[in-house]
């Protein structure tokens, strides 16, 4: 299984600490963490301060190493390890404080000792934190830190470039990768049906008998008409194919059916009714329409839902390609 790594933002001034901080840096180095971060020199560079925050934001959790002085002081007179223990609480990071407790006693003045009393107390009191006396004992409280955060937070980390593609799955991930590959296989498959049964139905011509009828007007006097008339299958798609593009229910496509007859059957009914001058009430058997929606049904073209008809995927793509023919 991978390792994660961690990535720390170390906080601290270079005011008697260079040492100490190569000692963190290489106890996390050591326990699957990359340190990050700046020290904070007298004064601190505005851009450095940036990117110290930066660090702080990316972070996985926050190290405050504390030594004998208080650091340096910004603009407002805050010290900038205090104020990026604010950032870190702000971001809501884990903290973990590395607080001095050896003989060694800075030389400056009162008030440094004073803001570095009221800040270690404030750390004690709000942060995780643990004691170091030298560098050895530093070293070693290192490595419980790491312990600690990761037993008791939630770290995201990361994992290096070179594990990520050879990860193991694990069983669910196994279980999923293998119904993706199974589904997939089947979409496969329709899409393949689908294009064979699309290049049939492209290719036939098949003709499709619809019985209809209707009245005919003669001299102010209504005659019912029982006919039939056929039609190529592709044509009655064609008719169907822009209202199923958004959804159509049977009985919308009928009535588009009937007044699509009503037009074009016209002159055969005036033939067979002679001085008929108009024709109305056009119904199509209702078998016979049930009949034609199943046959395009069947041809991959269609799909229900209830009494709601609309294109399959397949059945939109030969509806385009059909109107783009027909320009």
């Amino acid at each position: 299984m991978a390792e994660k790594r961690y990535m720390v933002a170390v906080c601290s001034t270079t005011l008697n600490l260079e040492k100490q901080r190569n000692v963190v840096f290489e106890a996390l180095a050591a326990n699957n963490c990359i340190a990050t971060s700046f020290p904070f020199p007298n004064p601190t560079d505005p851009y450095l301060w940036k990117l110290c925050l930066r660090a702080i934001a990316e972070c996985d959790f926050c190290v405050m190493l504390i030594g004998e002085n208080y650091g340096a002081l910004n603009q407002s007179g805050v010290g900038y390890v205090h104020q990026a223990l604010s950032q870190a609480h702000v971001f809501k990071k884990p903290i973990h404080s590395l607080i001095y407790s050896g003989q060694a006693r800075s030389s400056l003045n009162a008030d440094d000792q004073n803001r570095l009393q009221q800040f270690t107390q404030g750390l004690i009191k709000t942060t995780a934190h643990s004691y170091w006396r030298d560098e050895d004992h530093l070293r070693d409280v290192c490595e419980g830190m790491v312990e600690k955060m990761q037993e008791k937070h939630n770290l995201a980390g990361w994992l290096p470039s070179n594990q990520i593609n050879n990860t193991p799955l694990d069983c669910g991930e196994v279980d999923l990768k293998k119904q993706v590959e199974l589904l997939n296989n089947a979409l496969k498959k329709e899409r393949e049906k689908n294009l064979h049964i699309g290049a049939d139905f492209e290719q036939q011509t098949q003709i499709f008998t619809m019985q209809y009828q209707c009245n005919a007007f003669r001299d102010g006097t209504l005659i019912k008409v029982e006919d039939s008339c056929s039609i190529e299958l592709k044509s009655y798609f064609k008719m169907f194919s822009a209202s199923l593009n958004l959804g159509c229910s049977t009985n919308k496509l009928k009535t588009a059916l009937n007044t699509y007859l009503q037009k074009t059957q016209i002159e055969k009914v005036k033939r067979k009714v002679k001085k008929a001058h108009a024709i109305t009430q056009m119904q199509v058997d209702e078998s016979q329409f049930e009949k034609l929606l199943l046959s395009l049904k069947a041809y991959g073209l269609l799909q229900f839902d209830g009494r709601v008809g609309k294109l399959t995927q397949f059945g939109e793509h030969l509806a385009l390609k059909t109107a783009v023919s027909f320009r």
